[in-house]
C-alpha cells in the first residue's frame, strides 16, 4: 500500500469521526419532525443517513488522494523558514508577522476606508502607537496557532499508517464473523426439508396478495427456532418445526405475511449492504446507533405489511408473544430476516396501542428528508476546511503568502476629492384635477362589495389533513369551526358543559379530543378516577385507549386486590388487549398461581394457558408448574388430549423439556404405532426426536429390514 493512500485512508478515518456524529445528530432531529408512527419515512431516513455516513468519509478520502499533486506544488514554490535571510532577525518577523496582519484587516473594494489605515499608510506603512502593538500581537497569535496546528497534524500524520493498521485488522476480524455467519445460515437452508404441501399452497396464496411475483419456498428446519426469510434472488422462509403445531394456523399466516413483506421490500440486499457498512465503520459508536434504528423501522415497516393482510392488529400481537414462548435458542445477529426482530415489547405496545403522534404533514417528512440531505452541504466545506485545501489548485504565477506579504491597496495621500452633487430634476408641474366623479360611480364605491365565498368545509379535506386541523381546532376559544367539524361535534354528543368539565381538569378542548374521548365513553367521573388511581393526569390519547380496550376502574380494582401491580398504563393496556380479565386472574389465583407480572399474566393469555388447561395437566401429573413451563408447553401445542394419546402408546415421560421436544417434532401417538409396529419399542425421547427429524418412518424400516412386512 503506498504511502499516500495509506494518508488518504487515514485521514478518511479520522474525518468520518465528526462526520458520522453530525449525521447521527442531523437523523435524530429527522426522526422527532417525522413521528414515531411513520415507520416507512423513519427507515427511508435511516438509509440515507447510514449512506451518507460512508459517503462523506470516502470524499474526504478522495479529496486529499487527488489534491496531493497540488500541494506538492505548493510546497516546492514555498520556501523554508531556513531560507529567509539570518539577518532580519526578530525585527523582519516582526514587520513580516505585521504585513500579514494587515492584510487580514482588507476591506471591500468601494468600502470606506478606515482613517487609522490613511494614517499609517500616509506614514509610508511604519505602524506605531497601539495600532502596531494590537496587529503584531495578533499577527503573532495567529502565526503561534497555525504553527501549533501544523506540528499536531504532523504528529498525528506521522502515526496515520498505524490507524489504517488498526482498521485493516478490525476490519478483517469483522469480515470474519460475518462470513462465518453467513456460511452457518446457508448450511441451515440446505439442510431445511420442504414444508408440508398445504403450508407452501398457503405461502403462495400469501405471496399473490402481497404483489410478489418471485417464487418463494417454504422450508422447514430444526435448525432455527423462528422464521426467518433468506435469500434474494431466489429468496426462501425458513419455518421452525416447532411452529407448525405450536402456533394456530391464522397465526402463523400473520407470521409468515411478516416474513414475505421482508422479501418484497429487498430487505435481505438491504440487510447485506448495511452489514457491509457496519463492517467498515465498525469503530464508530453513531453509525451502530444508526443501524439499529434501520433494523427496528425495518421490522416496524414489515409489521404493518403483515398487520394490513390480516386486518386485525391485536391478533397479530398475540402471535408475535406466542412465537416469542416458542423461542429455545437466544436471539444473535444474522443476514436473515426474522419476525422477532428489534424490541418485542415495543412492538407488540406499538400494535395495540392506537397512533399518539404522526408525521404532522407531507411537508414536514419532505423537510426531514431536505434536513437530512443538507448536512452533505454543511458537512462538504468542513471538511475541505479541515483538510486544509481550496477547490483550486494554485496556478503557477501565484506568489507563496509567507514569503512575500499581498500588497495592500494603493490608497491616495491626496485630498479625495468629494463626489459631484447629483442634478436636481425640475419638479414636475402639478397633476391636473380629476372631475367630479359621478354620483353613480360614487354609489358603486360606497356600497359594500360581494360577501366572499365561505370556506370550503373540512369535508373537502383529506383524512390526515382533517384530524390535523381537529387536532389544532379549540372548542370555545372563538375559533371558526367548520360544517364537518359541528356535525361531528353533534354526533358526538358535545355540550358545552362537557367542554367547560374537560376544561377545568386541565384539557385542551380540542374537536379531536372532545369526540374521540365522548365516543370512548369518557366521562368526567372516569377522568377523574383514572387520574386518581395513577396519582398523575394521564393524557387524552392514554384515557382513549384504555376505555377503548375496557380498562376500567374497576377492572384495575380487581388486579390490585389480587396483588398485581397497575401503575403502568401501558402494561395494563397490554394485558387487556391479549384477553387478562377477571375471571382469568380468579382462575389462576385458585390454581396457586400469584405473584406473578401483568406481563408475564399477558404471555399467558396469549399462548391459550387458561385455569381449565391447568387443571387438565395436572390430572396427567404436570402439577406444580412455573409459568414459564407452562407457556412453552402450552404454545408448542403440548394439551392434554396429545398427552393421554402418548401415555397410551408408551411414552411416560414427566420432563417438560422432552415433551416440547415431542411435540414440536411432531412425535404423536400415529407415529409411536408405526413404530411399534415395525419393532421398534421402549425407545428413548432422543431416539423417537432423531427419528422424526431424519424422515425415517415404518415403511422406511421395513423396506431396509427386507422382510415387507413385520
Amino acid at each position: 500500500m503506498s504511502r499516500l493512500l495509506m494518508e488518504s485512508l487515514g485521514w478518511a478515518l479520522l474525518h468520518s469521526l465528526w462526520q458520522g456524529t453530525l449525521v447521527a445528530l442531523t437523523l435524530a432531529v429527522a426522526l422527532v419532525t417525522v413521528g414515531r408512527r411513520a415507520a416507512h419515512a423513519r427507515y427511508a431516513l435511516a438509509c440515507g443517513a447510514l449512506v451518507l455516513a460512508l459517503a462523506l468519509p470516502v470524499a474526504s478520502g478522495w479529496k486529499h488522494f487527488h489534491g496531493a499533486p497540488a500541494r506538492v506544488a505548493v510546497d516546492t514554490s514555498v520556501p523554508r523558514a531556513q531560507s529567509l535571510p539570518s539577518a532580519q532577525g526578530a525585527r523582519g518577523l516582526e514587520e513580516t508577522v505585521t504585513q500579514v496582519a494587515r492584510s487580514a484587516w482588507r476591506v471591500a473594494p468601494g468600502a470606506a476606508t478606515p482613517a487609522w489605515i490613511d494614517a499609517d499608510m500616509a506614514e509610508d506603512g511604519a505602524a506605531s502607537g497601539f495600532e502596531s502593538t494590537l496587529l503584531t500581537g495578533l499577527g503573532s497569535f495567529l502565526v503561534m496557532a497555525g504553527l501549533l496546528l501544523q506540528r499536531a497534524l504532523s504528529q498525528v500524520e506521522a502515526h496515520l499508517h498505524w490507524l489504517v493498521l488498526a482498521w485493516v485488522a478490525g476490519v478483517g476480524l469483522s469480515s470474519g464473523r460475518m462470513a462465518a455467519e453467513w456460511m452457518k445460515l446457508r448450511r441451515m437452508a440446505d439442510r431445511a426439508l420442504p414444508a408440508p404441501e398445504a403450508w407452501q399452497e398457503r405461502l403462495d396464496a400469501l405471496s399473490r396478495r402481497l404483489g410478489l411475483r418471485r417464487a418463494v419456498r417454504l422450508l422447514q428446519s430444526s435448525d432455527v427456532d423462528v422464521p426467518a426469510a433468506v435469500g434474494w434472488l431466489s429468496p426462501v422462509v425458513l419455518l421452525p418445526v416447532s411452529t407448525l403445531a405450536g402456533l394456530p394456523a391464522r397465526q402463523l399466516e400473520m407470521v409468515l405475511a411478516h416474513e414475505l413483506a421482508h422479501i418484497r421490500r429487498h430487505d435481505f440486499a438491504v440487510n447485506l449492504a448495511q452489514v457491509l457498512v457496519e463492517t467498515l465503520l465498525f469503530f464508530h459508536p453513531a453509525v451502530r446507533w444508526i443501524s439499529h434504528v434501520i433494523r427496528v423501522e425495518r421490522e416496524h415497516c414489515c409489521d404493518d405489511v403483515a398487520v394490513a393482510a390480516s386486518g386485525n392488529s391485536v391478533s397479530y400481537a398475540r402471535a408475535l408473544t406466542a412465537l416469542e414462548t416458542l423461542r429455545v435458542l437466544p436471539g444473535a445477529p444474522s443476514p436473515a430476516m426474522s419476525a422477532l426482530g428489534g424490541s418485542l415489547p415495543e412492538r407488540v405496545r406499538r400494535l395495540i396501542t392506537l397512533p399518539t403522534s404522526r408525521c404532522a404533514s407531507r411537508w414536514a417528512a419532505g423537510a426531514s428528508v431536505l434536513t437530512l440531505v443538507s448536512s452533505l452541504a454543511v458537512a462538504a466545506p468542513l471538511t475541505s476546511l479541515l483538510l486544509g485545501q481550496t477547490d483550486a489548485a494554485p496556478q503557477p504565477g501565484d506568489e507563496p503568502v509567507l514569503s512575500q506579504p499581498p500588497p495592500i491597496p494603493a490608497l491616495s495621500l491626496a485630498p479625495s476629492t468629494p463626489p459631484a452633487p447629483t442634478p436636481v430634476a425640475p419638479p414636475a408641474p402639478p397633476a391636473p384635477p380629476a372631475p367630479p366623479a359621478s354620483v353613480a360611480a360614487v354609489a358603486l364605491q360606497s356600497a359594500p362589495g360581494p360577501t366572499p365565498p365561505p370556506a370550503p368545509p373540512a369535508r373537502s379535506l383529506g383524512s390526515r389533513a382533517q384530524r390535523e386541523l381537529d387536532q389544532q381546532t379549540r372548542v370555545g376559544a372563538g375559533q371558526q369551526l367548520s360544517v364537518a367539524q359541528l356535525i361531528a361535534l353533534k354526533n358526538a354528543g358535545i355540550t358545552p358543559e362537557r367542554v367547560q368539565q374537560l376544561t377545568a381538569m386541565g384539557y385542551t378542548p380540542t374537536v379531536s379530543n372532545l369526540v374521540r374521548m365522548s365516543h370512548a365513553g369518557i366521562t368526567p367521573d372516569y377522568v377523574q378516577d383514572m387520574n386518581t388511581r395513577f396519582g398523575r393526569k394521564l393524557e387524552a390519547n392514554e384515557l382513549t385507549r384504555l376505555r377503548h380496550l375496557g380498562v376500567t376502574p374497576e377492572y384495575i380494582q380487581s388486579l390490585k386486590s389480587a396483588g398485581f401491580n397497575v401503575d403502568d398504563p401501558k402494561a395494563l393496556s397490554h394485558a387487556r388487549a391479549v384477553g387478562v380479565d377477571e375471571d382469568f386472574v380468579r382462575g389462576l389465583k385458585d390454581a396457586g398461581y400469584t405473584g406473578m407480572s401483568l406481563e408475564e399474566l399477558a404471555h399467558l393469555r396469549a399462548v391459550g394457558v387458561n385455569p381449565e388447561y391447568i387443571r387438565e395437566m395436572n390430572k396427567h401429573g404436570l402439577s406444580k408448574l412455573k409459568a414459564r413451563e407452562l407457556m412453552q408447553l402450552r404454545a408448542v401445542g403440548v394439551d392434554p388430549g396429545w398427552l393421554a394419546s402418548i401415555r397410551k402408546a408408551g411414552v411416560q415421560t414427566m420432563d417438560t423439556k422432552e415433551l416440547q421436544r415431542l411435540r414440536a417434532t411432531g412425535v404423536d401417538a400415529h407415529f409411536l404405532g408405526e413404530l411399534h409396529n415395525a419393532g421398534l419399542k421402549d425407545l428413548s425421547v432422543d431416539e423417537l426426536v432423531r427419528l422424526r427429524t431424519g424422515g425415517v418412518d415404518a415403511d422406511f424400516i421395513r423396506k431396509m429390514r427386507g422382510t415387507g412386512s413385520k
